[in-house]
């Protein structure tokens, strides 16, 4: 139950070559004093990267006392979501928690998480022999993915002039073709267009 107490030192960079940007997990304002007492809480310590494994499986609404039995595989998700537009030291990572073999939980042909090793002997007479172990784990997958954003004029502007060109161009060539090439044209300038005398004027 020890395990409970036990922690992860999670080491963490990201980068997004299209901006030339690079970010660790660890801001700058963090120090060895903060990094040797701290452990992560996401209201009070979102920034420390040591996770307490008691806190983790409470994070993904499980406990110690019901894992450590079939054992299980427990994502720790780091999510980079970056506007580049703000200083960079606004770029940090977000954690969240999910445990990643709960569709298989309720599944009695294999359930947790275990894996085999064999450790082998050889006797006095010469003879091998081998002992299988079956050991039940909790095992943790680190996931990341990042998302970044930056404000940039000529994309902008050439999106903003194809939309009102298209939709300009669209309307235009559509009158073109009502107004000239069809048997009805006469019907449809007279809708569109009012034909007015000069003694209205």
């Amino acid at each position: 139950m020890e395990v409970e107490n036990f922690t992860i030192f999670i080491k963490n960079s990201i980068r997004f070559p299209r901006f030339n940007v690079t970010r660790g997990n660890f801001p700058s304002s963090l120090n060895k004093t903060y990094i040797r007492n701290c452990t992560y809480d996401k209201d009070l310590n979102r920034h420390c990267p040591i996770f307490k494994v008691g806190d983790v499986l409470r994070y993904t609404g499980q406990n110690l006392s019901t894992i450590a039995l079939t054992g299980g595989e427990i994502g720790i998700n780091i999510k980079w979501r970056c506007d580049l537009d703000l200083p960079e030291d606004r770029c940090e990572p977000h954690y969240s928690f999910t445990r990643l073999d709960a569709v298989f939980e309720k599944n009695a042909l294999s359930k947790g998480y275990n894996f085999r090793f064999a450790k082998y002997y050889k006797m006095e007479n010469g003879t091998d022999f081998r002992t299988l172990y079956k050991a039940y784990a909790i095992r943790f997958d680190i996931l990341v993915t990042g998302l970044a954003g930056k404000f940039h004029l000529v994309p902008t502007l050439i999106n903003i002039v194809a939309a009102v060109t298209s939709v300009g161009l669209g309307a235009f060539l559509c009158d073109v073709i009502l107004l000239n090439f069809l048997k009805g044209a006469d019907q449809y300038k007279a809708k569109k267009f009012e034909e007015v005398s000069e003694s209205q004027i």
